[in-house]
């Protein structure tokens, strides 16, 4: 079994990062994946840090003010991955 950090910014990334899982779990179903994900990765068998609706900030004048919990977010996901690294890592 190998643990997984997938992280997804929107929903490309969740869908990519939902087919992974799929194709992985194949070769053993224990896996185990952790990361920012939307409802496919999900459904595949993610468990979410953070939901992907967390990430999405338009225009210029809301990414600003979205700054401070942006970086929260930041920090606290560097933090899980420091505190437990995954064997691979991939991001979106």
């Amino acid at each position: 079994m190998a643990y997984f950090v997938i992280l997804a910014g929107e929903s490309s990334g969740d869908n990519i990062g939902s087919s992974i899982i799929h194709e992985l779990k194949k070769s053993n179903p224990n896996h185990e994946f952790k990361g920012i994900a939307g409802p496919k990765m999900i459904e595949a068998g993610c468990k979410p840090w953070f939901d992907i609706k967390d990430l999405s900030v338009m225009g210029i004048v809301n990414v600003l003010k979205h700054i401070p919990r942006l970086l929260k977010i930041r920090k606290q996901v560097l933090k899980k991955i420091l505190d437990r690294p995954p064997d691979p890592f991939y991001w979106d």
